[in-house]
């Protein structure tokens, strides 16, 4: 396999879905993130006065739900994170989406529940619709491949390390990624045609009359292996010949389509997914990166309001039936 900066996915091992409550006195939640690993986190929030405010307040009479990323996943962040927090509204933005107004613990937890973040607040002035934070469970295979004895629980994506630390104005979640980048109310074939990346996907979709069906109601969402216009452009001739035929497109690109919200943390080594066009995908993770029917996932998790995009690297053929 070639080469690939993306690494290892990692996954959260947790013996049971309730997890252990952790007390910890009266400090706020920025408090309680700095003293659990999330010094950055903290910083970060404290530079935008809104959200200073916000969090170090008690003013809110149902408490905050904060899930704040470790120092070390702010320092493997993308460079687009570091450079969109780079501005005022940029960083104010970044932080909201890791903040739920209400207590939501561990108990309160189910997959696919969706979360009303902070983001866009009422001070942006923004016309944005409430974006969500989507909570996923994850069934994976322990180091002797084993499944069902290994769960993650994400936000958005992100692995809960650490959940249920109280403060005195809410509950921290500890995360291990960066929530984003940060979904802004589309759905999936509106993000595909906005995205100059996805042109030919979207127009391909148009032609096998397939856009409706993957706009989805955010309660039954969907993933989707994209490819980008260079893997379209790479393919045999003879390949693009056959696209000509409707029927074919459409078994073609609904191969490239799953019946969940797939985020990286739910994918492990040798799984097989099942897509809507049926027979199975193969996915394979090593140093060299995550590859599905060995082509290489070159951007994972854009949240979309009804499911997550992978950016794939070539198109994914169906085998013969």
């Amino acid at each position: 396999m070639a080469s690939s900066t993306l690494p290892i996915l990692m996954v959260l091992v947790i013996a049971a879905v309730v997890f252990p409550v952790k007390t910890s006195g009266k400090n706020d939640v920025l408090d309680i993130a700095e003293a659990n690993g999330a010094k950055e986190f903290s910083a970060l929030a404290r530079k935008s006065p809104y959200l200073k405010k916000l969090l170090e307040s008690s003013a809110q009479s149902n408490g905050l739900t904060v899930f704040a990323f470790t120092d070390s996943a702010y320092a493997s962040s993308p460079a687009a994170f570091k450079e969109f927090i780079n501005s005022t509204d940029g960083l104010r933005f970044g932080i909201e989406y890791h903040v739920s107004l209400g207590l939501t613990t561990s108990k309160d937890l189910r997959n696919n529940l969706l979360l009303t973040s902070v983001f866009p607040s009422p001070m942006g002035g923004s016309s944005l619709p409430p974006q969500f934070i989507r909570i996923n469970f994850y069934t994976l295979p322990n180091s002797e491949g084993e499944l069902n004895s290994v769960q993650t629980v994400t936000a958005t994506g992100a692995p809960i390390i650490h959940p249920d630390l109280q403060a005195s104005n809410g509950i921290v979640h500890i995360i291990d990624k960066v929530m984003f980048p940060i979904p802004m109310g589309v759905n999936m074939p509106d993000f595909l045609k906005k995205d100059p990346r996805f042109s030919l996907l979207f127009s391909f979709l148009t032609k096998a009359n397939l856009t409706g069906a993957l706009a989805t109601d955010p309660s039954k969402p969907l993933t989707i292996f994209a490819p980008n216009d260079a893997a379209f452009k790479k393919l045999p001739k003879a390949v693009v010949a056959k696209l000509a035929n409707v029927t074919f497109l459409q078994e073609v690109l609904e191969y490239h389509v799953v019946n969940a919200a797939l985020y990286a943390a739910g994918l492990y080594d040798n799984q097989k997914l099942a897509p809507l066009a049926g027979g199975t995908i193969l996915v394979l993770i090593g140093p060299g990166g995550v590859f599905v029917d060995n082509e290489q996932v070159i951007q994972t998790d854009t949240t979309v309001v009804n499911g997550v995009i992978h950016e794939v690297s070539g198109v994914l053929i169906p085998p013969a039936k």
